[in-house]
């Protein structure tokens, strides 16, 4: 299964990986303009890491991934990124995969990791609903180049926020 995410990653239209409600992949080829697939060395480096002990990877809600953080520890959380206030542009895919009240739950889950003592950095469209999830956050903007539309008109410069707890910038 990674063989086969790497070839799609690499030879699929902008390296996007997407399935459809039915949960079958549908992205187009993308005439790759090299036909580099992976650097193996570092492949078998990253699989020697996953494999030590007390390493753990795990699929299921963030809450359940969250639930184990202390005080000092780095968390940093990118959520599927708002760009149409509850239905991301996408409600086929993301209604049901990340919600506005998921959006909310990560918020409060963020913020009471950051009066724990966690450092807690958030990524996500820089849109005035998000940033009003953040209240209490210090945040900053950027913007860069949008690569996912498929006609290239439409690939235009977007402005993302990057949000983190008080905390994280007092060096403690």
């Amino acid at each position: 299964r990674a063989a086969e995410f790497l070839y799609l990653n690499k030879t699929c239209w902008n390296g996007l990986y997407r399935v459809n409600s039915e949960g079958r992949f549908n992205v187009p080829y993308g005439m790759p303009k090299t036909d580099f697939i992976a650097d193996f060395d570092n492949l078998r480096a990253c699989s020697e890491t996953l494999q030590k002990p007390g390493l753990r990877l795990q699929s299921c809600d963030f809450e359940e991934a969250l639930a184990n953080v202390k005080a000092g520890d780095l968390v940093y959380l990118d959520p599927p990124y708002v760009t149409r206030h509850n239905n991301n542009g996408f409600i086929d895919y993301n209604e049901t995969l990340f919600s506005w009240e998921d959006q909310q739950r990560l918020a409060k889950q963020a913020r009471r990791l950051a009066d724990a003592g966690v450092y807690v950095v958030v990524t996500n469209a820089n849109h005035r609903e998000v940033v009003d999830l953040y209240r209490g956050f210090d945040s900053r903007t950027f913007t860069r180049s949008s690569t996912l539309a498929s006609d290239p008109k439409c690939r235009v410069r977007v402005k993302e926020a990057i949000l983190y707890s008080s905390n994280c910038g007092r060096g403690t």
